[in-house]
């Protein structure tokens, strides 16, 4: 799910953790650069000042936030920075899992 605006955009992204622990997960091919928190879990910080890149080109830059819940990883994914803006910030603060 992408939610864009003008100054970038936001993805939520899932994905199986049923068979893998929050310290041995990379998003993408990045490793962590920071813990933090999403929701109530521990989660990691993966930050790509250059995006991803893979075949011709690379993507926006972006900085995800990456925990686990039950058996799910989820992404919090902000597009086109390398930093959170403060409308970034309370977006990340507001996040709540729904059981």
């Amino acid at each position: 799910m992408v939610f864009k605006g003008d100054k970038g955009s936001i993805d939520v992204v899932l994905k199986d953790g049923k068979s893998r622990t929050l310290d041995k997960y990379f998003y993408l091919d990045f490793l962590p650069s920071a813990t933090s928190t999403l929701g109530t879990e521990d989660a990691l910080v993966f930050k790509a000042p250059k995006g991803y890149c893979d075949g011709p080109g690379c993507g926006d830059s972006f900085v995800a936030y990456s925990a686990k819940h039950n058996d799910d990883f989820y992404n919090l994914v902000f597009y086109g920075d390398t930093e959170l803006n403060q409308i970034e910030q309370a977006i990340l603060s507001s996040f709540k899992f729904i059981e």
